[in-house]
């Protein structure tokens, strides 16, 4: 079976839509099946002057763009299975607020919109994602098939060591905080920290990323009397993501995008949480969920560091989830949708 994967973006290029797309080729090809990458060339611009369009079994495309309305077509022209994956350009937490209140569709979504309702399946990467195409009306089956980690990620050994990059006692304790970009958030995630840096003193919260914010935040935590017991590290480089999330005693999210949500669930972490809607955390089996005030979350953190049964019990959930929504399960649905397997839809 030879698979035709469309996208306006070649991988590598450090684009979301190009990693994804790069990733489900590696995965396809580990499982035996042939991958077309059909993204512009320099010299070929039009897809019926491109070799490498025929001979296809199915076609995934990953872009509303006139590259995958070529690819719509060449399906339509030929009778091949067409899969459209939707992704979200948005900032999901912008799809929390009433349908009313937030701001009209990015012209890339439009697109790929207008393309998903000419697919026989639609593949999305979050709940958040479902909910939304729903909500916009379309009727084509959609399926849950996020491509945010492999197996083969999971199976390595880790490079980078959490307490060792930031200087940590081997034994101290951690609380990771994971999906925060704003001052508010991060304000959020220090005042939540209160309590716990009050009676846990070993305790270190350590916040990746922020930017700009990071300095502010170090005054606040100054302020707060907690310097020492928060670390501002700014943001890892991605080889050292999963790493970090998998030596950490409790991972912290507020606010977090999809793709962190099950990135943090591969870390084999437990994870406490605040509401969300990716579709990926079910409280009591792999996250603990908090209500949104800083004491609430606080306890919440807490209990998982004093109980080492619970922290081990959602760490188990954490990895349940993560096998069950990785690239690898991911790549097989895709497969089943385009002819590969028995075909169904939901």
């Amino acid at each position: 079976m030879r698979v035709g994967l469309v996208s306006d973006v070649p991988p590598g290029t450090g684009h979301p839509v190009g990693e994804a797309v790069g990733r489900l080729a590696a995965t396809l090809r580990r499982q035996g099946l042939a991958v077309e990458l059909l993204v512009p060339q320099r010299r070929t611009h039009w897809p019926r002057r491109d070799g490498r369009w025929r001979g296809l079994a199915g076609v995934n495309t990953h872009t509303g763009g006139r590259w995958g309305s070529w690819g719509a077509r060449w399906a339509r022209r030929f009778g091949l299975p067409h899969v459209h994956t939707h992704h979200l350009f948005r900032d999901p937490a912008l799809l929390w607020l009433p349908p009313e209140l937030r701001p009209s569709l990015p012209l890339a979504e439009q697109r790929s919109l207008g393309l998903a309702t000419q697919a026989q399946a639609v593949t999305v990467d979050s709940l958040l994602a479902w909910r939304e195409l729903r909500r916009l009306g379309l009727r084509t089956p959609i399926h849950l098939t996020p491509l945010f980690h492999s197996l083969a990620d999971l199976a390595r050994p880790p490079r980078h060591s959490l307490r060792g990059e930031l200087a940590l006692p081997p034994r101290a304790q951690v609380v990771l905080g994971w999906g925060w970009r704003t001052v508010h958030q991060g304000r959020f995630a220090l005042y939540t920290f209160l309590e716990v840096a009050r009676r846990q003193p070993g305790v270190a919260l350590v916040l990746p990323g922020g930017g700009e914010t990071a300095e502010e935040l170090e005054a606040e935590a100054a302020r707060l009397g907690l310097k020492g017991r928060v670390l501002l590290p700014g943001e890892p480089p991605p080889a050292w993501a999963l790493d970090w999330l998998r030596e950490a005693d409790v991972v912290a999210l507020f606010y977090p995008r999809p793709q962190e949500v099950l990135l943090a669930l591969a870390g084999r972490a437990p994870v406490v949480t605040l509401p969300n809607p990716s579709g990926f955390l079910v409280p009591g089996e792999n996250c603990l969920l908090a209500a949104e005030d800083e004491l609430s979350f606080s306890h919440a953190i807490l209990e998982v560091l004093g109980d080492r049964g619970l922290a081990e019990r959602l760490a188990l959930g954490a990895w349940e989830t993560a096998l069950r929504f990785s690239a690898e399960s991911s790549a097989r649905k895709l497969v089943e949708l385009l002819g590969g397997g028995n075909a169904r839809t939901s």
